[in-house]
C-alpha cells in the first residue's frame, strides 16, 4: 500500500501491519457503489464520512436482493472504519460484505471496500445492526429468511 499524504503516510506505518490483507473476491457478498462528484472533499479525494455512507447503502442494498423489502426492523447500533487508502471520484467501490458474528438479535457484519479500477482496499469497517419490534422497537429475533442468509456470510472475526 503506498500512502502519499502525510497523515495517510502515520496511519499506514502504525495500522497497517496488524490489519489482514483481504481483496475483493473474499468476501461471501460483493456490491459496488458508485461515488458522485459531491463524495470528493476540498482535498481532491472521497471523504472519509461517505465510506459510513457506502457501507450503509451496501448492507440495505443486499436486503432489499434477499427479499424485497424492508419489513423487518433494524437499528444500526454500532460502526467503526480503518480508513487505508484515498480514493477520488470517478471510481466505483466494490464493497465486500461479511459476517463476523451472528447473535439472537443482532449481526455484526465486517466490511471490506476497494477501488474497482484499482484495486487497493481502501477501508475495513465494522457495522452492528439489531432487529427490533415494530412496536416498542425492543430486540427482537433475527428472521430465520435473514438469519439462513446470514449464516452463508459467515468470516473468521
Amino acid at each position: 500500500m503506498q500512502c502519499s499524504h502525510l497523515l495517510l503516510r502515520r496511519a499506514c506505518s502504525t495500522t497497517s501491519n496488524a490489519l489482514p490483507k483481504f481483496n475483493a473476491n473474499d468476501w461471501p457478498r460483493v456490491l459496488e457503489v458508485p461515488t458522485r462528484i459531491a463524495d470528493n472533499d476540498m482535498q481532491g479525494h472521497v471523504n472519509n464520512t461517505n465510506y459510513y455512507a457506502f457501507m450503509d447503502t451496501a448492507i440495505c442494498r443486499m436486503f432489499d436482493e434477499i427479499d424485497g423489502s424492508f419489513e423487518h426492523p433494524r437499528f444500526v447500533a454500532e460502526t467503526s472504519m480503518k480508513f487505508l487508502s484515498p480514493t477520488s471520484y470517478p471510481e466505483t467501490i466494490t464493497v465486500g460484505v461479511g459476517v463476523s458474528k451472528l447473535g439472537t438479535s443482532s449481526v455484526i457484519y465486517k466490511v471490506g471496500m476497494f477501488g474497482k479500477s484499482t484495486g487497493h482496499q481502501l477501508s475495513l469497517g465494522k457495522f452492528v445492526h439489531v432487529y427490533v419490534d415494530k412496536k416498542n422497537h425492543r430486540p427482537t429475533p433475527i428472521p430465520n429468511s435473514h438469519k439462513s442468509v446470514m449464516l452463508s456470510m459467515m468470516m473468521p472475526a
